[in-house]
């Protein structure tokens, strides 16, 4: 029997039809920033081709998210695929904002779609996510005393 596969290309089910939890290899690939901006980007993690300028738009939406209150303490960069997004913030609400924030900035910045309908609806999510991570990144401070 072949395994089969999720929508992304990981197994869900190996030969023998045994389930494979699903989480803990989402949870392998999308631990690095660099790597898992590349999955969402439909570039293989060894392609290294275009590394340097994903890490260049990766941190500029970086620093995006520190000016939006993210990790006030300092502005993460990411020079390879070490630096992962629990670095950023631990909290989980906001570590998923904040991957599709970088995701969609890297791919406005990267790759950006064609048609002027796409690239408006693209600029308004990614309108929406700089609202909602603002507001979250506030809570956050409150809850700790003015510390992220």
């Amino acid at each position: 029997m072949e395994p089969l596969l999720d929508s992304i290309g990981n197994n869900i089910l190996d030969s023998d039809g045994e389930k494979i939890l699903v989480s803990s290899i989402q949870d392998d690939i999308m631990e690095s920033i660099l790597i898992s901006i590349k999955k969402l980007l439909g570039i293989g993690e060894d392609y290294v081709h275009f590394d340097a300028d994903i890490i260049i738009a990766t941190n500029t939406a970086l620093a995006i998210l520190f000016d939006l209150g993210v990790n006030s303490s300092k502005c993460l960069i990411i020079n390879d695929s070490t630096t992962v997004w629990n670095q950023l913030t631990d909290d989980p609400v906001l570590q998923s904002l904040c991957k599709s924030y970088v995701h969609l900035k890297v791919k406005m910045l990267f790759a950006p779609p064609l048609s002027a309908a796409a690239i408006e609806s693209n600029n308004r999510l990614i309108s929406e996510l700089e609202s909602r991570i603002r507001d979250n990144a506030d809570a956050l401070k409150f809850q700790n005393g003015g510390n992220q």
